[in-house]
């Protein structure tokens, strides 16, 4: 039986999902090095790796897919909009210079865990101990030359010579792990809490939002008075939350877990908005 170059599984994919194949030239960092032509500004020159060739796009369970093919890779590109800044999984950005800050364990194997400064950040922090994002890295199962990238905008993934299946196995497995997201932060369940955060679960159910950029957004339309009365509720638990936290080790954190870690951000934050604006409003 003969093996399929990317491109004929890209177009073997097309054909199944209904969608068009279409030529390109998408130079990408993660795939291949170039460089300007000296002696033509408009043309670039490959050093090493190709770009991809040609890509296809199509609508999965209300998700964009888009699919790029050189001849050694496929890159799985959905939209999605986040608030974690960069990470990349088993090899690093090379578009953004991300640098190794350390490893996630997901089941019997170890991936390497690159950031935009070699550290975690809470939301890093939330992400690699989230059960369904290790779920989602063990279906991926990424091999030497493969890796997993977030950004703000989009998830992508390099797959080298992949078969159909895999391909579509990874896509579903990525369209699941971002609708997930979505439900989870409608559906959190928080009877796994220990009693001591009893007196919490209004706040954690309101303000357990991963999305810095919507518990922003909601705050703005608090009143001050409001928002001071959340950060002297939170405030006294917040070396209980980190314990608690912190007690899950290298295990993935609950939904419950990761959302009160949500709550005591929002309240670290909260304080430091009102201290920052009530300067401000003393200033001269």
């Amino acid at each position: 039986m003969k093996t399929l170059n990317c491109h004929d599984v890209l177009r073997e994919i097309a054909k199944q999902m209904g969608s068009k194949v279409s030529k390109c030239e998408h130079y990408d960092p993660n795939v291949c090095s170039y460089e300007p032509d000296p002696s033509n500004i408009g043309k670039i020159i490959t050093i090493s790796g190709q770009p991809f060739r040609s890509k296809t796009a199509y609508n999965l369970e209300g998700q964009k897919i888009r699919l790029f093919a050189n001849e050694d890779f496929i890159e799985i590109q959905t939209p999605f909009e986040s608030n974690i800044d960069r990470i990349s999984i088993n090899n690093p950005d090379e578009a953004d210079f991300l640098a190794l800050a350390g490893m996630v364990s997901v089941a019997d194997r170890k991936y390497s865990i690159f950031t935009k400064k070699a550290v975690f950040t809470p939301q890093h922090t939330l992400l690699t101990k989230d059960i369904h994002f290790k779920e989602f890295i063990q279906a991926v199962h990424p091999a030497i030359q493969e890796s997993i990238h977030f950004s703000l905008g989009d998830l992508k993934v390099y797959l080298r010579c992949p078969s159909k299946d895999r391909v579509l196995t990874v896509t579903n497995g990525a369209v699941k792990f971002l609708g997930g997201l979505i439900r989870r932060e409608r559906e959190i369940d928080l009877r796994d809490l220990p009693s001591q955060f009893n007196p919490l679960l209004f706040l954690v159910r309101a303000w357990g939002i991963t999305d810095d950029v919507e518990r922003e957004e909601r705050r703005q339309d608090v009143p001050r008075a409001a928002l001071q009365a959340i950060v002297e509720a939170v405030n006294p638990y917040l070396p209980a939350i980190n314990s608690y936290l912190n007690s899950f080790g290298e295990h993935p954190l609950s939904d419950s877990a990761t959302a009160l870690g949500a709550l005591a951000e929002f309240a670290v934050e909260t304080d430091l908005y009102l201290k920052e604006t009530r300067n401000k409003s003393l200033e001269p």
